[in-house]
């Protein structure tokens, strides 16, 4: 996905913007924009129209990776957000003017890309509960200490399974995600938390 990415003509330091509920498609669309050096950063799909047009706008989206759940808020806002180049539906059909992703991942290249570039930092928008949304910076490579008790504290371990069931865009729970993967755990995601599904897959 990482290619498919620069084969759109994404670029070391472009934004990539990502919009859905859990998914194992959003969970890649992060990590593939982070490897092909762009900043990869979440739109919360609860935020009205305006605030999603606020911060695809101020965040200088240039490609959204969008569940096809949110496709009319992303052809809601197109008139107010002329930067965002492209946008890619999964899971669903686009609406006009977007496209779907599937059949271009498909012809997507498969040849490996090499790592050159610098680690980006991430970007997160707060809800802006004081005014606008505001994006909140997190540097490369965050706090390797305190990811390190967070991982001891929660007693994550090599070859475990990790449950998610709060909504990714927010940071806790994809750092909690993230540092499950890093530790090679098997991560189940619930598309929202359901309690019955929850009993399910912990008794599985």
């Amino acid at each position: 996905m990482s290619r498919f990415y620069l084969d759109l003509g994404v670029k070391p330091g472009d934004r990539v913007l990502w919009c859905g509920q859990n998914s194992c498609q959003v969970v890649a669309a992060g990590h593939a924009a982070r490897k092909a050096g762009a900043i990869s950063v979440p739109l919360n799909y609860r935020l009205s129209d305006d605030e999603a047009a606020f911060v695809i706008d101020n965040y200088d989206a240039q490609v959204a990776f969008v569940d096809a759940e949110f496709a009319a808020l992303f052809s809601r806002v197109a008139q107010r957000t002329p930067r965002l180049r492209t946008v890619l539906v999964f899971d669903g059909e686009p609406a006009a003017g977007q496209q779907q992703a599937e059949p271009l991942l498909a012809t997507a290249s498969a040849e490996p890309i090499g790592i050159d570039h610098p680690p980006l930092g991430a970007m997160i928008y707060t809800s802006g509960t004081t005014g606008k949304p505001k994006g909140a910076i997190r540097q490369p490579g965050g706090n390797p200490y305190q990811a390190q008790q967070m991982i001891t504290v929660y007693g994550v371990r090599p070859g475990g399974v990790y449950i998610t069931t709060g909504p990714l865009y927010h940071f806790g729970p994809s750092s909690f995600l993230s540092h499950a993967q890093s530790q090679g755990n098997l991560a189940a995601l619930q598309r929202q938390f359901d309690a019955q599904d929850w009993l399910r897959l912990v008794d599985k």
